[in-house]
This record gives C-alpha cells, sequence and structure tokens, in this order.
C-alpha cells in the first residue's frame, strides 16, 4: 500500500515518502493540530492480515513509547484508520548510518562521538529492560543533533538476563535458527551475537556485541563478518574472529580497538557490562586525544602514556601516587597527571565516597532504589562489593591502617571490617556528618546539625564536645572534621548563616576555633602539604604548611563542576595522605515540563532544560514554579514559569539552597524550604519577587511545605529526621499557632488538601507498598484507600471530582470522586505511562505532576538526561605540575 501526497490519517497530512523502513513504507507528514512535521510508519498490508506481525507493530510502539531519550527516536502517537495501523513518530532529518558508510569509514572523532551517543542511547533503552536485538547501521539516523537509535520492530521487553549456561556450546546450523512467520532470522545476520544464532535468548549483551560490531564498520568501512552466505556468516560469528581495526585502519588507537575487541567477545559474560561502560570509555578516548592534541602545558598526555594507562592503571593505583610518579614521564622527566575512570554497579548512585590511607581502595555509600549501602572498590580489579551490614548508611571512612571502615547508619556511628564479618556500635549519631580517625584511635565526627565537633574512641564510648559554636559569629555547624598528620590539629567546616562557609583548625586539647580560607566543602588533607576543598563548584589545593598552620601562594583548580551538596556541605570527592584523588563530576539530573492531554498525547515542552526539582503549579493555571539547580555553586534557586509565554524567571532570594516551593491558595505568595539557617526552614517570598524572603517556621528538623488549606489559614508541611522519618504536621497560620501532628501513627507522604477542604489524601506504606488513601481534614477521621495497584503522589482536579496518582505500573491513573458525608470512589482507570520523571520520590520532591483545565492536561516533570551517574574519576601525579 502507497499512500499519496494530500492522504489524511486523522489530523496527520502526508507530504510524502521517505521509503521503506522496517515492516512498512515511511512518509513525510504535517501534524495539523500542532503544526509540526513527524514521520509515519506504516504497517505493510501484507503484514497487517497475520497476527504475528501486527503484534509486533504494536509491540514496536508500545517499546519505543516508553523511551525518552535525546539518542532515541521519539514516537508521538499509534493510530489505525481504516484498517491502515500507523506510527506517528519524531521527523529526523539527517541520514543513515548505513547510507553515511557507503561513503566510507568514519573519523576516529566521529567514530568516538556517535559511538558514545548511539551507547548512551542504547543504554536507557536497556535501563527500561528491553533488548533492542536488531541494532545495525540502517537503524540509527545521524543528525545535526547526534545519533538517534530507530526501528524497535523486533525489540523484546525482557526480565533480567538468566544467568549464563554451563555446558559447552553447540554450534548449529541455519535450518535450526528461530524463524519468524515469514521465514527470516529476528535480526539482521552480520550484527548478531553467537547466542543469537544460536537461538538462545538475547540479551542486553547481545546488543553490545551488535554494537561492537557497528563500531568496527564505522572505523573500517567493512563490515566485521562479511561473507557470501548466510551460513558462512553464522559460522564466522561462532568461530572467527574479525580483522584487527590497525590492519585496515592504521591510526586506530590502541584503547578503540581494546573497546571493540571486548564488546565483541563470543562469551557474553566477557563483554562489557553495560552499554554505559561502553559510552564512557568512548567518551574517555576521546578526551585523552582532546589533551594530547591540545591541552595546556603540564597536561599533554602522549600515546604511550594512554597506552600505558589502559594496561598498567591498576598497578598505579595499587603503588600509589608516588609510585606512578616514577612510572610516568615525558620527555624532560617531570610527572604527567593521569585521570582513570572507574564505573558504578548499574543503577547505584554515588552519595558519598572515601580513598583509603593507602591509596588501595575506595569505599562508596552507593544508594540504589532507595537502599544505601556501603561499597568497596580494590582499586587492582575491576570488582566493587557490598559490605554486609552497612545498609542504610550516609557516611563512610577509613581506619589509619586501611584494614577497618567507620560509618553512620541508624542512627549511630559504627566500624566494620572490610568483609562486615565484625560490625561494632561505638556511640549514638542522630545523622552523623563526616569522620576521621586518627593513628592514635580519636574519631571526630559532627552527630547533627547545630553542633559542634565531638570525639570518641574508635573502641566506643560516650561522645565528648571537642569545639562548640558562637551563636555570636551566626555559627550553626561545625563539621568535616579531617586529621592533621600529627594527629592533634583538625581540619573543618565553620558553617554560618549569611557569611561564606569557613575552613578553620582545632585541636584536641583546646578546641579553639582559628579560620584558614573560605571553602564550600572541605575534602581533605594531602601530603607534602595541600589542602584539598571545593569552592563554587570547583575542586582546588591549596599550599598549607601544616606545622606552622599557614597557607602558601593560591589555590589552584585540580577539576571544574565537581559534585557537593550544600545542604550537609558534602563534596563528591575524597583525597589520600599520599595524594590520590577521587570525585565525580556534578550529579544532576537534567530535565524539562511537557503538557500532556488526557490521552497521553505529547501536546509541548514548556521552557529550557535544566536540572529542576520539584513542580508546583499557580491557582490561575497559567504560572508554576520550581526549584532549579546550580551546578556551578550547589545551590538551588526558585524560578517561576509562564505557561503561556513559556519564559523562564529566577525569583530572586538571598538563600542557596531552596526547595520545595507551593503557591499560597490566593497566588500572591510562595512558600518554600530554604537551609540558609542550616536546616531546612518553611520561609515566605512575594511571587512578585519583590521584598525579601522571610521565615514563617523555624524549627530543628528539617521542614518542607506541601499543601495549603483552600482557605489560607492552615499549612500542611513534612519534616524529616534521619531517625524518626518522615512525618506530616498541621500549622495554623495564626499567631502564636503550635503545630500539630498529622496522623502521627501513619508514615505520611505527599499529603494534599481536597480544594473543597474536607479531605486530604496521601501516600502511605501501611499495606507493604505505597498507596493512596483519603481522610477527613482538617481533623482526620478514619481513612478510604482510593488506589487499587500501587499509589504515589495523589493531586486532586480543582474542582475536586477526580483524584490522579501515579500507580505502580508508573501510568497516570484517574479516580471518580464521590461526593458525601464520607468519601467514596469510583474504580481507578489507567490514562496512559509516564515518561521517566527527572526527580526521585522523596522529602525533597512532590513534583512528577500538575493536574489541570479540569483534568483534561497534564503538566509532566520528564527526565531527560542522568548525570547522576557520572564516573567517579581518579587523578593522580597533581601535585608536581605545580610548584611547591
Amino acid at each position: 500500500m502507497s499512500l499519496s501526497a494530500g492522504t489524511r490519517l486523522g489530523p496527520y497530512q502526508i507530504e510524502a515518502s521517505l521509503g521503506a523502513g522496517g515492516m512498512g513504507e515511511v512518509y513525510r507528514a504535517r501534524d495539523t493540530r500542532l503544526d509540526r512535521t513527524v514521520a509515519i510508519k506504516i504497517l505493510a498490508p501484507w503484514l497487517a492480515e497475520k497476527t504475528e506481525a501486527r503484534e509486533r507493530f504494536d509491540r514496536e510502539a508500545r517499546t519505543i513509547s516508553s523511551l525518552n531519550h535525546p539518542h532515541v527516536c521519539q514516537l508521538y502517537d499509534v493510530g489505525e484508520q481504516d484498517g491502515t495501523h500507523f506510527l506517528v513518530m519524531e521527523y529526523l532529518e539527517g541520514e543513515t548510518l548505513a547510507a553515511r558508510l557507503h561513503k566510507g569509514p568514519l573519523p576516529i572523532d566521529q567514530v568516538l562521538r556517535y559511538g558514545a551517543e548511539i551507547a548512551e542511547g542504547l543504554d536507557r533503552v536497556h535501563r527500561i529492560g528491553v533488548v533492542h536485538r536488531d541494532l545495525k547501521p540502517g537503524n540509527i539516523m545521524l543528525t545535526r543533533a547526534g545519533a538517534k537509535l530507530m526501528d524497535f520492530g523486533i525489540a523484546k521487553a525482557v526480565a533480567p538476563a538468566p544467568p549464563p549456561p554451563t555446558g559447552a556450546t553447540e554450534t548449529i546450523n541455519a535450518s535450526t535458527l528461530p524463524l519468524t512467520s515469514e521465514g527470516t532470522v529476528c535480526g539482521t545476520f552480520q550484527y548478531m551475537s553467537p547466542e543469537q544464532v544460536e537461538g538462545r535468548e538475547a540479551s542486553s549483551r547481545s546488543d553490545i556485541f551488535a554494537l561492537g560490531a557497528v563500531l568496527y564498520e564505522m572505523i573500517t568501512g567493512h563490515r566485521a563478518f562479511e561473507s557470501k552466505s548466510t551460513a558462512s556468516a553464522i559460522a564466522a560469528i561462532l568461530t572467527a574472529e574479525p580483522r584487527p581495526l590497525s590492519a585496515l585502519q592504521p591510526n586506530t588507537p590502541p584503547a578503540l580497538e581494546h573497546v571493540v575487541r571486548r564488546a565483541m567477545a563470543k562469551d557474553a559474560d566477557e563483554r562489557w557490562q553495560s552499554a554505559r561502560d561502553v559510552a564512557a570509555e568512548l567518551k574517555w578516548i576521546a578526551e585523552s586525544d582532546a589533551d594530547a592534541r591540545g591541552a595546556p602545558p603540564g597536561f599533554t598526555r602522549s600515546r604511550r602514556d594512554r597506552r600505558l594507562i589502559l594496561v598498567l592503571s591498576a598497578l598505579m593505583l595499587v603503588l600509589g601516587a608516588v609510585a606512578t610518579s616514577a612510572l610516568f614521564r615525558s620527555a624532560t622527566g617531570e610527572s604527567q597527571p593521569m585521570s582513570l575512570e572507574i564505573t558504578m554497579p548499574p543503577e547505584q548512585h554515588v552519595w558519598r565516597m572515601s580513598i583509603s590511607p593507602d591509596s588501595r581502595k575506595l569505599a562508596l555509600v552507593l544508594d540504589g532504589e532507595g537502599k544505601a549501602q556501603i561499597w568497596v572498590r580494590d582499586l587492582n580489579s575491576f570488582v566493587t562489593r557490598p559490605i554486609p551490614g552497612t545498609e542504610n548508611s550516609t557516611s563512610v571512612f577509613w581506619s589509619p591502617d586501611s584494614q577497618a571502615l567507620g560509618f553512620f547508619a541508624n542512627g549511630k556511628i559504627m566500624r566494620t571490617d572490610l568483609q562486615g564479618a565484625r560490625t561494632q556500635v561505638l556511640a549514638d549519631s542522630s545523622y552523623g556528618f563526616g569522620g576521621d580517625w586518627s593513628a592514635d584511635g580519636v574519631i571526630v565526627f559532627t552527630p547533627y546539625y547545630g553542633q559542634g565537633l565531638f570525639r570518641v574512641s574508635a573502641g566506643g564510648g560516650t561522645p565528648a564536645p571537642l569545639t562548640r559554636l558562637d551563636p555570636s559569629r551566626h555559627e550553626v555547624v561545625h563539621t568535616r572534621g579531617v586529621f592533621l598528620p600529627d594527629g592533634q590539629h583538625i581540619l573543618f567546616l565553620n558553617r554560618r548563616t549569611g557569611a561564606p562557609v569557613q575552613i578553620c583548625w582545632t585541636t584536641l586539647d583546646s578546641g579553639t576555633v582559628h579560620p584558614l580560607l573560605e571553602g564550600d566543602a572541605l575534602v581533605g588533607y594531602s601530603d607534602p602539604g595541600y589542602i584539598v576543598f571545593v569552592r563554587r563548584g570547583s575542586l582546588l589545593a591549596q599550599a598549607f604548611d601544616p606545622s606552622a598552620l599557614k597557607l602558601k601562594g593560591d589555590p589552584f583548580v585540580l577539576a571544574e563542576r565537581v559534585g557537593y551538596r550544600r545542604g550537609d556541605a558534602a563534596a563528591s570527592a575524597t583525597v589520600s595522605h599520599n595524594g590520590v584523588v577521587a570525585f565525580q563530576t556534578s550529579g544532576y539530573t537534567d530535565s524539562q515540563f511537557v503538557i500532556f492531554d488526557r490521552s497521553g498525547q505529547r501536546v509541548r515542552p514548556v521552557g529550557p532544560i535544566a536540572p529542576y526539582i520539584g513542580l508546583s503549579l499557580a491557582p490561575n493555571e497559567k504560572q508554576f514554579v520550581v526549584s532549579r539547580s546550580d551546578p556551578t555553586t550547589g545551590g538551588m534557586h526558585l524560578w517561576i514559569a509562564d505557561l503561556e509565554r513559556d519564559t523562564f524567571t529566577r525569583l530572586s532570594t538571598s538563600g542557596e539552597g531552596e526547595i520545595q516551593p507551593i503557591w499560597t491558595p490566593d497566588g500572591s505568595r510562595i512558600v518554600f524550604g530554604s537551609d540558609r539557617n542550616g536546616m531546612y526552614n518553611l520561609f515566605q517570598v512575594q511571587a512578585s519577587g519583590a521584598g525579601d524572603a522571610t521565615p514563617l517556621l523555624v524549627a530543628d528538623v528539617d521542614s518542607v511545605p506541601l499543601s495549603f488549606a483552600p482557605d489560607g489559614h492552615s499549612l500542611v508541611y513534612l519534616t524529616y529526621d534521619p531517625v524518626k522519618g518522615e512525618h506530616a504536621w498541621l500549622l495554623s497560620l495564626a499567631q502564636d499557632a503550635k503545630p500539630a501532628a498529622l496522623l502521627p501513627n501513619e508514615k505520611v507522604l505527599n499529603p494534599t488538601i481536597s480544594p473543597d477542604g474536607h479531605w486530604i489524601a496521601y501516600q502511605s506504606d501501611d499495606s507493604g507498598r505505597p498507596e493512596v488513601y483519603v481522610t477527613s481534614f482538617p481533623t482526620p477521621s478514619g481513612k478510604t484507600q482510593a488506589s487499587t495497584s500501587g499509589g504515589l503522589q495523589p493531586r486532586w482536579r480543582r474542582d475536586g471530582k477526580e483524584l490522579f496518582f501515579v500507580n505502580q505500573g508508573d501510568k497516570l491513573t484517574a479516580v471518580d470522586v464521590i461526593p458525601g458525608a464520607r468519601v467514596q470512589f469510583g474504580m481507578p482507570h489507567e490514562l496512559f505511562p509516564l515518561p521517566e520523571h527527572a526527580s526521585g520520590i522523596s522529602w525533597l520532591d512532590r513534583g512528577i505532576f500538575e493536574v489541570f483545565d479540569k483534568g483534561q492536561h497534564f503538566l509532566v516533570h520528564e527526565h531527560v538526561d542522568v548525570t547522576a551517574h557520572q564516573p567517579v574519576r581518579v587523578l593522580l601525579n597533581w601535585v608536581p605540575t605545580q610548584k611547591k
């Protein structure tokens, strides 16, 4: 079936044919509703008659609709008209990689760029449990914005891969391969993995094999397994190795050949662990080449250096910075700075890190699926392993002999050996900031905000105060204590209200505070005399005489955009005493806001892509307010967006930690949480931006606002205590009113008051999983469950006739509200799958979606790109490049 120009499929008007694509024809068309160009893929009629083909077509639609990534082709709509089944997709201007390869191999810099983008898109596909199964040049489009993955017609949603078979692999011929009803193999032979051609289940590692084959062809202009027949191609995939890249393209970097070879290993277990690993390696090679071509003096890296990094990186880290200085020398005899990368386990976020004093091991507090635990990476291996008994950890530090760990968890300060076999509680510590362990068996730490440093024996006991806050200097916390080599002097951070954070020193004997310099986060001390710290997002080192306790010279930059959390003054960095630095660049999640209609159709994006947190729609439904992270300062600031004009305006206030904003019912003010006083307290500011923010509630526990009663006279807010957890409170705005606990015997999250003020919906996991409940307001009495298959982040329609929430399947769900003396609900009905939202569901963020236009449209906070999964970089030989 061919469609002529002018033919309409619903609101889409065909403009021109783009040729065959997968299982049908592809056309350029015009979306007459949104006035944009789209691509429409038509299922061939002879296939539409077959059940299996239609199911595969529907599977492609379901697969693509769950993806949103800059390097994956976006699906807009699915339809059927007069027996014609079609997909409406993002229109991509450019050429396929296959068409580009007809002109010959790509330059190495383009291979690295496009290869990393393809790998990133593939990683996003794999993270939602989907295997592409037909990755090849014809399914990759090269556009001005970069590479895009297309055509998931034979993609298959899969469960986690089963363990590899233990028996010997049997080679079979083509007649036993799994065939579709059309008699063709699922996939394209030249890019299929050995397990696919043997008829075994494809996994994400199968796609990595295909990615290796695609990279091979991009580099050489030749297929890795070229053959005149299907049978010989299968035999080559199972038994032969492709010709070395350097034999076909002599200027191929050795590191790139290593990446491709490992991607195409016959045994799936020998391949890269994830497509993300491949992307990281390709980026590293690109950066290394860029350094060699145009790095500043003192940072030039030769090809010999890159080979040594690849082959000897593990040995280099084991020997430490001193040994590496001897191993890697330039022609002038000067040590060369080195940067290595460590990829984290899948789905794990780095919360804290600490390198061992001997530089051989890296301890990481990793947070995966809301479960934090300490993992240790031996830097002379490629294995990162969890330490039993360290669940719910918030911070970690090392014993001076590098054989044990100190950590904070469950309101205690604890220690354990590296196997987790011997775990000991040392003392109570309601949260625990920092922690350092001296050779004399003394641990310094800060139990909680609003306190100075404490000391406790490494054998356990009662903590004793070491420093005391000076109210006259507006000091709010002393934290992140670090011992100097004598074990008596201690560096620490002194945070003050309305003033820059200071790095100070004190002694175990006196506790007297002596300021040294300004810095947002203290990383540590390194021999022969440097303080390493973060200031406005830059990782800096400052020469320092630990005997005279004096600074020398000016600070110099080790890295830019290093992550740190202003709220608890914690840097995403660590340094050993002999100078090995590990750090992670700013871990923010870029996102954007998108309007969807009730059917799930994307209407339009709103505003620029940026690292946003939270979302609150104004009562007039014309504006919304968000918190936006600043990666250069670590701060978060309020911005107001105009839905009609598509503009974002900074709402200027004096603080640098502004989160969870909500509007007052009359739209005149915005209430938010701010940590300008040390803890997150409630502040308010005029929505017009006039005047300064003023405190609304100051307490000794972190607090954020969540929902106003419609009369504006009371406010529900949430407090977070690391020991007691989250609790909801009701605050009357009458003068001298005291907060009252709301449902004190239940863990309440995301409470939201109904438009008539009679009910409050909230999220609770009392049943064993999160569900949405409704009870009376302001005096709770009984409760009714609104959700039936899990529920998160409830939102009322502004007329109160519907309640919306996210169900267990990440689908936006609606339920009718039946008014009466006791609230009742109809059956929940799913509206559409939500794209991956930008921010985790936590006490910091209630902003996945908002409802407007009487429930006909939704403002959705949508994930765009994750930088929170940045690899950890290890920096070596940075001291010799500077004058001492």
